[in-house]
């Protein structure tokens, strides 16, 4: 499951969802969806969004099942 912070940041940054949404070519329902978890983006979308917010990939997407001591997020 991959997870993201794209709401927290955009929120930060004072931008709506229309604003972001326009730059980035997709509506406003996509980035909901998006920023709710319910749509993986594209790699070239996720792109996007870090390029938008100047903020770094991994920072806005994360699995919240892999540690930062454990990149192996297989189930054991």
């Amino acid at each position: 499951m991959l997870e993201n912070n794209i709401k927290k940041y955009r929120k930060i940054q004072g931008v709506t969802q229309e604003e972001m949404s326009k730059h980035l070519d997709i509506s406003r329902a996509a980035l909901s969806r998006i920023e709710t978890g319910s749509y993986l983006p594209s790699a070239k979308t996720m792109q996007k969004v870090s390029d938008y917010l100047n903020i770094p990939l991994g920072h806005i997407f994360f699995n919240p099942n892999v540690s930062e001591n454990n990149t192996d997020d297989r189930k054991h």
